[in-house]
């Protein structure tokens, strides 16, 4: 992948990269730090459940589901906008702060990344 020079292009080509590459072209080290990362949220979810802070989330991500999407609100049963499930389930993978140790942006990334992809049917 190269740079290209004008308005958007980089942005293009990395985003057409990004939506071509697939899980078995990683290099096994990324395949296990992807699957470790997706382990790691659904652990900071479930842990999460029982939190004080749940009941919160619970009552927010009624005020936005059923909204018209086909994105999942985890936890729920109900579904929503891509960009509203992303943002409450990334509250819910936040909730009991386990983030993966090493960079943090399992909880924000993969939620937004699972909306989307559940969004386009992907």
């Amino acid at each position: 992948m190269t740079a290209s020079s004008g308005s958007g292009s980089a942005s293009r080509e990395l985003a057409e990269f990004a939506a071509s590459i697939k899980f078995s072209d990683l290099p096994a080290d990324d395949q296990v730090r992807t699957k470790l990362r997706l382990l790691n949220v659904a652990g900071s979810v479930l842990a999460a459940r029982r939190l004080a802070g749940a009941r919160l989330v619970r009552s927010y991500s009624e005020t936005f589901a059923d909204g018209g999407g086909s994105s999942s609100f985890w936890l729920s049963g109900r579904g929503g906008r891509p960009e509203d499930a992303a943002f409450v389930n990334g509250m819910w993978a936040h909730l009991a702060l386990l983030d993966d140790p090493v960079t943090h942006t399992g909880t924000m990334l993969i939620p937004a990344a699972l909306a989307v992809a559940e969004a386009r049917e992907c």
